[in-house]
């Protein structure tokens, strides 16, 4: 039993997990309101589950001056694993409305195996099950004519038929599909030889830009120390010249002090 204190919504422990995905109708839970201001109002409880929200319409009555609420746990608000929020509200024909605090329940996780089948597995093998399960329930009541039971197990017996067939056409898609996948994996195959042949190709290539780089950067070396050589040779030269013009200004000196001494 939930407790309504106030706003506050006190739900024992063993009452917060509310079931499993796709659960339906299994579980109860109750909301006990003592509050008399409050019984005269409609209640409805309204949730969410990440994204998904939905609102109950909750019935009520009166027991031992306390008014409860029942909600009957269906598999809409079940739909996915995880925290479930829970919040009554309130409102009556005065347009007044009142709500709850929030409170947290919880949805554990199913195998749900039945939708994680191919859309191409018989649905008829589901429906077959449901017959011959409602046959041994039938079996099993004394009420039951034995005409009804042979009409039950003929119809469960056409079901079985058409699963069958429908079986053996998912054989045949099941085999058209290996046959497929097997071609794709040759073509896989094909692709990723033809990529190996690439790498290797880009491999060779960004080898062979790795020896120019050298070799380039080595021819670079070279003409810079021909400019040094070069700008050495240049400077021996320059130097030369300047010795030679000194040799020249010297001779022009002597001449010039010969030809004034002939002139006297």
């Amino acid at each position: 039993m939930i407790k309504v204190f106030g706003r506050l919504l006190c739900v024992p422990e063993n009452e917060k997990m509310l079931g499993y995905v796709d659960d339906n109708l299994v579980e109860t839970r109750k909301f006990k309101i003592t509050d008399p201001a409050l019984h005269s109002f409609s209640f409805k409880l309204e949730l969410e589950n990440g994204s998904f929200i939905n609102i109950m319409d909750l019935p009520g009555e009166m027991e031992d001056d306390a008014l409860i609420l029942t909600w009957q746990v269906p598999a809409s608000c079940l739909r996915f694993a995880g925290p479930l929020f829970a919040q009554l509200r309130a409102f009556n024909d005065e347009d007044m409305v009142w709500h709850s605090d929030i409170a947290e329940f919880s949805v554990c996780r199913s195998l749900q195996a039945e939708k994680q089948l191919p859309h191409f597995v018989p649905t008829e093998f589901a429906e077959m099950e449901k017959r011959m399960t409602e046959i041994l329930r039938s079996a099993e009541d004394a009420s039951l004519s034995t005409e009804t039971f042979l009409n039950a197990a003929k119809d469960a017996s056409q079901s079985a038929e058409a699963a069958a067939g429908e079986a053996a056409s998912f054989s045949e898609t099941y085999f058209a599909s290996a046959a497929a996948c097997k071609n794709s994996v040759a073509k896989a195959g094909e692709i990723l030889g033809q990529i190996k042949v690439l790498e290797k190709a880009i491999k060779t290539t960004q080898e062979s830009i790795e020896k120019m780089q050298g070799d380039t950067y080595d021819a670079l070396r070279g003409a810079e120390k021909f400019a040094l050589e070069s700008r050495t040779h240049f400077e021996n030269i320059k130097a030369s010249l300047g010795d030679l013009h000194e040799a020249l200004d010297a001779v022009l000196t002597l001449e010039n002090a010969y030809m004034g001494g002939a002139a006297l």
